[in-house]
């Protein structure tokens, strides 16, 4: 899915954690963080720190893709980088 500002990405935070049947005080227990910096995550997602970001997103199952704007996921396959992160 593209995301292109951040308050798409806090909803596309939120609705991963709903369909995984996590409540924002579950999440924020996996994370080790209060309920409310879930809910900063998910609604001022601007206020967040990157690496809260970060482990939300390992929790919820997902994948942080970045490719060059107006680029699509193919060249990204393309470049095939050489070592793993």
């Amino acid at each position: 899915m593209k995301i292109a500002d951040l308050r798409a990405l806090g909803a596309y935070i939120r609705a991963a954690r709903k369909y995984k049947g996590m409540n924002q005080s579950q999440l924020a227990e996996e994370l080790v963080v209060r309920q409310g910096t879930v809910s900063a995550l998910e609604s001022k997602t601007d206020t967040a720190k990157l690496r809260t970001l970060m482990h939300a997103i390992a929790i919820l199952d997902l994948e942080l893709h970045i490719v060059k704007k107006g680029e699509t996921q193919e060249l990204f396959e393309a470049l095939k980088w050489p070592e793993k992160w």
